[in-house]
């Protein structure tokens, strides 16, 4: 019987999914006709530039060189089956990441009809870092799918993401179907909410059902330090990129601290980041006294070659808890070691990629959150037609691709994008050659130091007038300056609670790095909190609103400002 009104829902889901088809569209304008057209017109500004060499092709692909336009065809005649084939043939004449949404497309079909085994073909050839966010849920979405022609009510669950608020009309349609489907056939969910976004690519368990599972993250970070640093606590260069499918993202599973009475910290003490290490310590040491004497702590002075020595030396110290390391260097000398970490670590850093162990939780200062954040508030203000300005450097391609695929994703348009150089000669010809195609916008994200910043903003309002400007947090230096900071008025920016609540302070004069001593009280706060937030619960922490996802990477929601006269004004959130 169940597998009857299992078949029946599939099929039904499957004439859904052809009338909803725009959600796997790959043309904007149409919603049932993909064009790769469509795509790389929408993703030239969604997506930070990435090097993609196109992949072998299969020799079943070489035979005949099908197209989306037969593919087209097929779906209208209802020959599904034989769409999907084509679709998954024809993706292979186009780079990433065209490709891979095609391919999509190809396992939706395969898996509405209950395919599993050539489902599975097809999302294998997928390749994990051309998938943007959506692309991410999709993937789950056609998991959850065939989850469901299984009989596993509850791993549909799972697949499933909890919010769909910021998702395409019509992929959002199409999840929310499974999920009531799943609902009605009993199934709950059975861990810790993930959040679209933030999406992990994992690989499965190859080991036997009474053997540990050992979840794996793939997932890239980039840690919010003074420019001149940044490039230290980057991940390291890739070597040959290889594809990898994407699989069914599951739970980390949670170890917790038995106490958290004595923290060890692992943080540079020399060299360049060094002084960056000083600062997040005296935030331990200040949040630590809020918890009463029976909290202690100890840094330890780590570096790439000796982390596991320094972790395992904490350990044999009595630590509950590792707060550390900074820089990817030393954390992928630990991960490099995953058995071996018994004690919980929160990292102030991120992985990207290799084995997580269930004692790694990670936290640090993304700029590309803020940049979606940004994303998500101005759209909600209707100024869903905006214009990017950014840094022609890693960092200001990340920004503005984190800013754009955002976006477009919650139904904004990007109308232009120009990458500035270093030279402020030249700031009045970007502006210029930015606004030339801005007809229609409504508003600016704009990234920038304080002191590009200063130099960029009066040129924009001498130049599109009232144009609303948007930034992160990355335009103040955290210290007022009215003097200077007066060229930044109007500006709106995401700013963490503890710059916004000390403003006036003179603790804020005294530190170079004030969001990094912020992050290093909240480190303190996390460590102590672990078993709320590993429950969905939130924090009111110094760097914004903390929540913890399923894969154990802290997330913030900060809180907007602007500037008027040249002092900061807090705008909420």
């Amino acid at each position: 019987m169940n597998q009857h009104i299992n078949r029946q829902f599939l099929s039904s889901l499957l004439i859904t999914t052809s009338m909803v088809l725009g959600g796997c569209s790959l043309n904007p304008k149409a919603e049932d006709t993909p064009n790769p057209a469509g795509v790389q017109e929408q993703n030239s500004a969604a997506q930070t530039p990435i090097q993609s060499r196109p992949q072998t092709i299969p020799k079943a692909a070489q035979d005949v060189k099908p197209t989306i336009k037969q593919a087209n065809q097929l779906m209208k005649k209802g020959r599904r089956m034989q769409a999907a084939d084509v679709y998954y043939r024809a993706a292979f004449s186009y780079p990433s990441p065209q490709r891979e949404r095609i391919i999509l497309q190809a396992a939706e079909i395969t898996a509405s009809l209950g395919d599993k085994r050539k489902t599975q073909e097809y999302l294998q050839r997928a390749t994990v870092r051309s998938l943007n966010p959506e692309s991410q849920i999709r993937y789950r979405y056609i998991n959850s799918l065939i989850a469901l022609h299984d009989k596993q009510p509850d791993q549909a669950m799972n697949f499933l993401p909890r919010r769909t608020d910021n998702l395409s009309k019509a992929l959002r349609d199409k999840v929310e179907l499974v999920r009531q489907r799943a609902i009605k056939m009993g199934g709950k969910y059975t861990g810790a909410a993930p959040t679209p976004i933030e999406v992990i690519a994992q690989k499965p368990a190859r080991t036997t059902p009474t053997a540990p599972q050992k979840a794996q993250q793939n997932q890239t970070a980039h840690y919010n330090i003074p420019p001149n640093l940044r490039e230290q606590t980057q991940r390291p260069p890739q070597h040959q990129q290889t594809a990898q499918p994407l699989p069914p993202v599951t739970p980390v599973q949670s170890a917790l601290p038995r106490s958290t009475n004595k923290i060890a910290v692992l943080l540079p003490s020399t060299g360049a980041l060094g002084k960056v290490g000083d600062e997040i310590y005296q935030g331990i040491e200040s949040a630590k006294s809020q918890y009463g004497a029976n909290t202690l702590s100890k840094r330890y002075s780590v570096n790439k070659s000796n982390a596991m020595e320094k972790y395992q030396q904490a350990v044999a110290d009595g630590a509950d808890i590792v707060v550390g390391p900074l820089d990817k260097g030393s954390l992928a000398t630990l991960m490099s070691q995953p058995q071996a970490l018994r004690v919980p670590i929160l990292s102030l850093n991120y992985v990207t990629g290799g084995n997580v162990p269930p004692t790694l939780y990670q936290f640090g200062l993304s700029p590309e959150d803020e940049a979606r954040q940004i994303a998500e508030f101005s759209v909600n203000r209707q100024q869903n037609h905006g214009v990017i300005i950014a840094p022609d450097s890693n960092w200001g391609k990340r920004l503005a691709g984190a800013f754009a695929q955002a976006y477009q994703q919650r139904g904004g348009t990007v109308l232009n994008s120009h990458f500035y150089s270093k030279s402020p000669v030249t700031y009045l010809k970007s502006v210029r050659s930015l606004l030339a195609g801005a007809t229609g916008a409504k508003m600016v994200f704009l990234a920038a130091s304080p002191t590009q910043a200063r130099l960029l903003r009066p040129l924009l309002k001498d130049q599109a007038g009232l144009l609303p400007v948007y930034a992160t947090s990355h335009i103040y230096s955290g210290r007022e300056d009215e003097s200077n900071d007066i060229d930044l008025d109007g500006i709106i920016y995401t700013e963490i609670p503890w710059i916004l609540k000390n403003k006036s302070s003179e603790s804020l004069t005294e530190l170079k790095y004030p969001r990094l001593f912020a992050l290093g009280m909240d480190s303190v706060m996390i460590a102590k909190n672990l078993s709320q937030l590993t429950q969905n619960q939130r924090l009111a922490g110094q760097t914004g609103q903390i929540s913890m996802n399923q894969q154990h990477r802290i997330q913030r929601q900060l809180e907007f400002a602007t500037f008027i006269n040249g002092k900061t004004a807090n705008l909420g959130n």
